[in-house]
């Protein structure tokens, strides 16, 4: 348990720490912070050739922090780009280069808000094989005085992209493209997957784009949008895919996602992928067609005038899933509201088919008289509403009075009563 609790921690902190496109990521333990950059470090070497690079430890407290090197290895990534995770190098990994790897300390002290370049260099073998091979350059805090028990180390990684020339293998394949059908809500954006395949023997970093038509083969304008380096929206008239530039490595799968943040709804829309990998491949390619249906339904809506207790049932009819949000609105024989009866919050989505039934008692002191009751949906499909209950509430003969058809009661009552005054004045005469 103990085991599978320090692997779990190690692994989430390394993987979000390495691959957030930052200048510089900085962790802190036990009152020790360290930074690190940079975060990956593309690098090109020839078989039995000697490069240099150096990586940065930061040092963002009051203290003077100890820090101690560490050399490991990652070989892939999950579907969502996480490398799996890092273990010391395996000599008989043919894409593992820690052994390739010599650093020029073995322990760094830097002082309070200061910054210390640590040097290393990188030694291809003579028969290194061409294309990608892989390191992570780790620093950890030193701890002289280590407590005994459970240890989370808390480290920071530059990742080591080692491209051998020679001769490259550049391929790819598109594995899936699809909308991520556990993201197709009625209220928020619309997500597409795209599912990458790596069959060659370098990484690389896709470059995709999506293209939305609608049924009469018009290009959707201003269907992507992103936040660039300086913080601002930019708008395209194309979905980007691997806009921050993740790599995907060889012999790896890799989903990356497109979003679009207003999508059209109960109109047929093509998307059409591209994906480019390579200045020599040509692009990867791929078309879908979808309708996001939008639809709900009052399945049943009434009123029992005993308990005074309303029954509604609502059904989602489409192929997305909507969030409940209305209300049911009362109002008296004058169209005035006298009463709200609002669905409750934080109500989950309903899922494409489901049914789902609501009982609210309805307890508020009203004069007698005759009411409507009406159920009014909200949000995206504002136009949805139930058909009319109409009630009578108290003594029936009271809520015939203070009705409309009570005040035309009224007065042709009044009438005969003056008609009849008149006749008998008349005969009397």
């Amino acid at each position: 348990m103990k085991n599978k609790f320090k692997k779990l921690v190690q692994k989430t902190l390394l993987t979000y720490l390495a691959l957030i496109i930052l200048p510089i990521v900085s962790v802190s333990a036990a009152g020790k912070s360290i930074g690190i950059r940079p975060l990956k470090n593309d690098i090109n070497i020839a078989p039995g050739e000697t490069v240099t690079r150096t990586v940065s430890v930061v040092n963002n407290t009051k203290e003077q922090v100890t820090a101690v090197p560490v050399l490991e290895v990652f070989i892939g990534a999950d579907q969502s780009g996480f490398p799996d995770q890092m273990k010391p190098g395996d000599k008989t990994n043919p894409q593992d280069a820690t052994n390739w790897i010599e650093l020029s300390e073995d322990q760094v002290t830097v002082p309070p808000f200061s910054t210390y370049e640590v040097e290393y260099a990188i030694t291809a073998p003579e028969n290194a094989e061409p294309g990608g091979h892989y390191a992570a350059l780790l620093f950890e805090p030193y701890d002289p005085n280590p407590v005994e028990g459970i240890k989370i180390q808390v480290r920071v990684a530059s990742l080591l992209l080692i491209n051998v020339t020679g001769n490259r293998v550049e391929e790819s394949s598109i594995n899936d493209f699809s909308l991520n059908s556990s993201k197709v809500y009625d209220d928020q954006a619309l997500v597409f997957n795209v599912d990458l395949k790596n069959t060659g023997n370098v990484h690389f970093v896709p470059d995709g784009r999506i293209v939305l038509k609608n049924a009469k083969g018009e290009v959707l304008q201003k269907v992507g949008e992103v936040i660039n380096s300086e913080g601002q929206k930019q708008s395209f008239d194309y979905i980007p895919v691997n806009y921050k530039k993740g790599h995907l490595l060889p012999q790896s799968s890799r989903v990356f996602e497109g979003t679009w943040e207003e999508p059209l709804y109960n109109e047929k829309i093509t998307a059409e992928l591209k994906v480019a990998y390579s200045d020599i491949k040509e692009l990867l390619t791929k078309t879908i067609e979808f309708t996001l249906n939008r639809s709900l339904e009052v399945v049943n809506f009434e009123f029992d005038l005993m308990s005074r207790n309303f029954n509604l049932v609502l059904k989602n009819k489409g192929n997305v899933l909507v969030k409940p949000i209305g209300s049911i609105k009362i109002l008296n024989s004058f169209d005035f509201q006298v009463d709200e009866i609002a669905l409750p919050e934080g109500e989950d989505y309903l899922k494409q088919g489901e049914e789902r039934t609501y009982n609210f008692t309805w307890n508020k002191e009203v004069p007698s008289g005759k009411y409507t009751a009406v159920y009014e949906h909200e949000g995206t499909l504002d136009d949805i509403k139930s058909d009319p209950i109409k009630f009578v509430i108290g003594n029936p003969l009271m809520a015939l009075l203070l009705g409309w058809q009570g005040v035309v009661a009224g007065i042709s009552l009044i009438v005969i009563i003056v008609a009849i005054v008149l006749l008998l004045k008349k005969k009397k005469k």
